[in-house]
Formats: structure tokens, C-alpha cells, sequence
């Protein structure tokens, strides 16, 4: 959006979008490294502690996932907003209401 009259709106939305990829990336790589040192460490004594450390941390990733995901959500329907004001306000402009 170019000529926005929300310019906050569409800074916020902007911020909202990047934050919650980068939520999304860090929670998939905080997964992955999970699943990694799940398997990698297999043969270790104390297979429970090491089950149990990777089962919370797989866990909070997951919930950096659906956090990111959420607020990726929160920006585009800012975004949508928008774009329905604009289309709003362009049809206003050639439209008009008869009297």
C-alpha cells in the first residue's frame, strides 16, 4: 500500500508479519536441533533426562510456532483491513449516491 492514510497501522502490520516469521523459524529450528540431539544421543546412560529435556524444549518451540503463526495472522488481517478501506473509499470515489 502505497498512499496509505494508516501509516501506523501498516508500520504495525509490517512488524507484526516479520516478527511472527521469525518466530516461526526460530521455533522450526529449535525442533529440528530437538530431534537432532534426540537421535544423536541415543546411546547416552540416562536416556530419560535426555528424552525429557528434548520433549520441553520440542514443546516450546511448538509454541513459538503457533505464536508466530498467530501473530503472522494478526498482521495480514491488519493488512486486509487496509485493503477493504481502500476499496471502500475508491468505490465511494466513483459512485455516487444519488439524491
Amino acid at each position: 500500500m502505497k498512499t496509505s492514510r494508516f501509516p501506523a497501522l501498516s508500520l504495525l502490520s509490517a512488524f507484526f508479519i516479520g516478527l511472527g516469521w521469525a518466530f516461526i523459524v526460530i521455533g522450526i529450528l529449535a525442533l529440528a536441533f530437538c530431534a537432532i540431539s534426540l537421535f544423536s544421543s541415543s546411546a547416552a546412560t540416562d536416556f530419560g533426562a535426555v528424552l525429557t529435556t528434548a520433549a520441553t524444549f520440542g514443546l516450546v518451540s511448538l509454541a513459538l510456532v503457533l505464536t508466530g503463526l498467530l501473530t503472522v495472522t494478526g498482521g495480514e488481517s491488519i493488512r486486509v483491513f487496509l485493503a477493504i478501506e481502500a476499496n471502500t473509499r475508491a468505490w465511494t470515489a466513483v459512485v455516487r449516491p444519488t439524491e
